[in-house]
């Protein structure tokens, strides 16, 4: 059963939610990982948002459900996108995505990157956008 579903961090809801988030949630500059970004689901769909500490994505790796999607937007694309922009519209515009026990660096196109990518202290796989848009789509995992 999914677990990350569409608008599950309310806005103003003082109650923390799932891994102990809340929407709009500040973290202090030097545990933060992103601050004000967007939190989607692979479906496309608006979680909620706000800052994230490191030890807030490990805490959403370790309890995501296989195939599921913690994907995580800068702050403007979040807000330009709205709370369905889809699956096109979030995977184009992706930073950071969770899957269960992985973090995942999204870039435009293949170059002659590594495939792997330390990012906020965390080691990161690099995925293109497209791979992500597919992975999204099938509901496969890396």
């Amino acid at each position: 059963m999914a677990q990350l579903t569409l608008g599950m961090y309310k806005k103003f809801h003082a109650k923390r939610g799932l891994f102990g988030l809340r929407c709009d949630q500040v973290r202090t500059r030097g545990r933060m990982a992103s601050d004000g970004s967007g939190w989607y689901n692979k479906e496309g769909e608006r979680l909620g948002g706000g800052s994230l500490s490191k030890s807030d994505l490990r805490k959403i790796a370790r309890g995501l459900e296989e195939g599921e999607l913690f994907i995580i937007l800068d702050a403007y694309e979040a807000m330009k996108g709205g709370e369905q922009p889809g699956v096109g519209y979030v995977a184009n515009n992706a930073r950071l995505v969770i899957g269960r026990n992985q973090w995942y660096f999204i870039i435009p196109h293949f170059s002659r990157e590594k495939k792997t990518r330390k990012v906020k202290g965390l080691q990161c796989q690099v995925l293109t956008q497209d791979v992500l848009k597919t992975l999204m789509l099938s509901g496969a995992t890396v």
